[in-house]
């Protein structure tokens, strides 16, 4: 059992620096690269299946621990996605909004014109 544990662990963190390395470079990439491992490694479980016997066994367990590792790091990779381009658009709109600073104005005047820059 802990073997599938240091499988999953290391197939994640495989998939998770190539996807990082891929991003820089074509961001379509990251989605491809573990969804392929996934989809290789499911297909060697479903021969290996059909292979029978304890090395068939053995085969698809380890191919079943792969799989759940490069699902487990698109979810991972999902996930960061959203998390980025909700703190771009955050920052964006933080970055919109007009706000006043002189040293002529109040702190009062300057509240008053934070709070009336239109909503995004």
């Amino acid at each position: 059992m802990a073997i599938m544990y240091l499988i999953v662990i290391t197939t994640v963190t495989c998939l998770l620096l190539l996807s990082y390395k891929l991003d820089r470079t074509t961001s379509s990439l990251k989605y491809t690269i573990p969804l392929t491992a996934g989809m290789i490694s499911l297909g060697v479980v479903i021969i290996s299946y059909f292979y029978g016997g304890l090395t068939g066994m053995g085969i698809g367990v380890v191919n079943f621990a792969i799989f759940i590792g490069s699902i487990i790091s698109i979810i991972i990779i999902s996930v960061s996605e959203i998390i980025r381009s909700k703190e771009r658009s955050t920052t964006k709109t933080v970055n919109a909004i007009p706000i006043a600073i002189s040293p002529r104005l109040s702190y009062k005047q300057k509240v008053l014109s934070f709070n009336s820059a239109p909503a995004f």
